[in-house]
């Protein structure tokens, strides 16, 4: 089994009233076939529900419903995932409300970070 393509994971604690508006950013910068990932606090790694691959735009639509609800449910994770042979990108949010982000393009992160830093 090869290497899975990425090169930094970060974490990241984010004021519960822009953890939407953050993952959503991290969202939209990942490649365009995504899989959605869910899970209950105490599910580990390999109990997660990975969805088929679908268009981000429509996963979106549908997490967009409900988006204040996930921010807050202390019992729910969930993230997406873009994953191929030699490259994932990930950007999930763990129950206890903060963002991991696994990727490869350290500077395109810091970039959207920044971003938030400057935005109020």
């Amino acid at each position: 089994m090869g290497l899975i393509g990425f090169n930094n994971l970060d974490e990241i604690n984010i004021d519960n009233d822009r953890l939407w508006k953050n993952f959503k950013t991290f969202l939209f910068s990942i490649p365009d076939m995504i899989s959605l990932i869910v899970g209950h606090k105490d599910d580990n790694p390999n109990k997660l529900y990975y969805s088929d691959y679908r268009e981000k735009f429509k996963v979106y639509s549908k997490l967009e419903e409900y988006g204040g609800e996930l921010v807050q449910d202390g019992f729910l994770k969930f993230g997406v995932i873009h994953q191929t042979d030699n490259y994932l990108e990930e950007v999930f949010i763990h129950n206890a409300k903060y963002i991991q982000y696994w990727g490869i393009d350290r500077k395109k992160f810091l970039n959207i970070m920044n971003h938030f830093l400057c935005v109020k």
